[in-house]
């Protein structure tokens, strides 16, 4: 029994790594149930699958999860312990007891987020903007289920920061980091800069509950405005930080098929920088409808208009390396292929919102929504499912059927678009988000939305299946066929001889 103990504990990158992959695919599957059950429920307007409480609890669920319990630690946790360490020459990331502990937080912080909320904790939305009706202990549970995701990623971050900055803890200099290493720690930046305003602002929000004389009263005016403030200080840049890995694998992967080294890599490199920069900086573009926050919000709004231009330099060259692919039809290239379409559009949304007059009237609607989801289904999501599909063969050892991950890549497809283009034409329409009941003339792009749903709920339980088969049962593969079909911008072969990690 001690030495089972001692094994856990002294547990490698790459084992964290399948720990991450485990939990995140159990909360995601919960998050996607949650959607797709309000997608079931506003298919029309006579039938009602939900009764008005059990939607805002559904609702609550499915934002909280996906963003706080999924989203944030998803390719840091999965393919940042998985691979990450063999870029930099070494066996795991720095603190690997802390790393371990901070899997640990994620998995008990994500059960209290999804029980609490089951038990009536909170039924008002993500972002937590009305006062909480329930007994300190249940919704201390929920804070506390949040406070334990937060220090999850927040240790996440700081392993990878102490990884790629000290000299003790990697093999290579620092000018020879494959690109992805770097968004990567533009990523563990910010987040080790945002995560604390997150960690102090649920401890107030906690002791604040429903009194009006405390600084983040929900029930006072001043106080809701300065939790608006606090909270998007924090979700506004954390949120889109989770951009930087995806783009730094989608660099990876288009490394890998074009079999060298990335042209312009100071150039790119310090794209990345810009960028970062940018995302701290937006955060002031949520709060259009604060009380007496016009000036921040116009500055916010103006920084997000110009993450374009870094964004657009970025999508430029993926363009200029898919030219020099040999083969655009393989499975991680048709993600990656997603992730522009979905970059190019969210580039244009992200300018519309930016106009002040717009962002009043689109924030509260559903073109809001259909933008986050496109951000983070279309960019981020996708570029995991790349790289998850690039880095199997070598992470498990096995082969996957190829033609079951071009059936995954085209339901996404098909499912983003026929879930989320509907939801922007209701936003332009007027059509609030967040209410169960709506007017009749909107139904059909309701319809449309929810059937696309279920369309992109299969194909990702189809994707998951897809993963776990080909772990235990896929196809033996050399290592030599491995490095040679997916070798990129560093040396893969300490991973395929298994000499980074052992296997689970």
């Amino acid at each position: 029994m001690i030495f089972a103990f001692r094994k856990i504990i002294e547990c490698e990158s790459r084992r964290i790594g399948f720990l991450y992959l485990i939990s995140s695919a159990v909360f995601l599957l919960v998050g996607a149930c949650a959607a797709l059950a309000l997608q079931i429920d506003m298919f029309s307007t006579s039938t009602r699958f939900l009764n008005p409480e059990l939607f805002g609890k559904v609702l609550t669920e499915h934002g909280m999860a996906m963003i706080f319990v999924v989203l944030l630690p998803l390719i840091p946790g999965t393919l940042g312990n998985l691979v990450l360490p063999a870029a930099l020459g070494t066996r795991n990331l720095a603190m690997p007891r802390w790393n371990l502990a901070g899997w640990l937080c994620h998995s008990i912080g994500g059960v209290l987020v999804l029980v609490s909320i089951e038990l009536g904790a909170y039924t008002s939305g993500w972002t937590m903007l009305q006062p909480p009706a329930v007994p300190v202990m249940l919704f201390g549970s929920l804070i506390a289920g949040l406070f334990l995701c937060a220090v999850s990623v927040l240790i996440l971050a700081l392993c990878i920061l102490r990884t790629t900055l000290s000299t003790r803890h990697r093999n290579i200099a620092l000018k020879q980091f494959p690109l992805f290493v770097w968004f990567f720690l533009f990523w563990a930046l910010i987040e080790t800069l945002v995560t604390p305003i997150r960690l102090v602002t649920l401890v107030l929000t906690l002791t604040a509950q429903n009194d009006a004389g405390s600084y983040l009263s929900l029930v006072d005016a001043s106080g809701i405005v300065r939790y608006q403030l606090l909270f998007w200080l924090y979700a506004g840049p954390a949120v889109l930080a989770t951009l930087l890995p995806a783009i730094g694998i989608t660099y990876e992967v288009l490394s890998a098929q074009i079999r060298s080294k990335l042209p312009s890599r100071t150039m790119l490199v310090a794209t990345g920088g810009g960028l970062s920069m940018l995302i701290l900086m937006s955060w002031g573009q949520h709060l259009v409808t604060a009380a007496e926050q016009e000036k921040l919000a116009a500055v916010g709004s103006l920084f997000a208009a110009l993450t374009a231009v870094p964004l657009l330099l970025i999508v430029t060259s993926w363009l200029g390396m898919i030219v020099r692919v040999r083969n655009v039809l393989t499975v991680p290239l048709a993600f990656v292929w997603l992730q522009l379409a979905a970059m190019v559009f969210a580039i244009l949304t992200t300018c519309v919102k930016a106009i002040p007059a717009l962002g009043v009237y689109l924030h509260n609607s559903y073109f809001t929504v259909a933008q986050l989801h496109l951000v983070l289904l279309g960019t981020v999501f996708t570029s995991f499912l790349a790289g998850l599909f690039h880095w199997l063969p070598v992470v498990a050892n096995r082969e996957y059927k190829k033609r079951f991950g071009y059936l995954v890549a085209g339901g996404f497809a098909i499912g983003n678009m026929a879930t989320f283009l509907p939801m922007f034409l209701l936003g332009t329409q007027g059509s609030p988000k967040g209410l169960q009941d709506y007017p009749a003339q909107f139904q059909s792009l309701h319809l449309v939305s929810s059937i696309g749903a279920t369309i992109l709920f299969g194909s990702l339980l189809f994707g998951m299946a897809i993963a776990v088969w080909s772990y235990f049962n896929g196809t033996p593969k050399h290592a030599e066929e491995k490095l040679e079909t997916i070798g990129g911008e560093f040396s893969y072969a300490p991973l395929a001889a298994g000499q980074i990690g052992r296997e689970m």
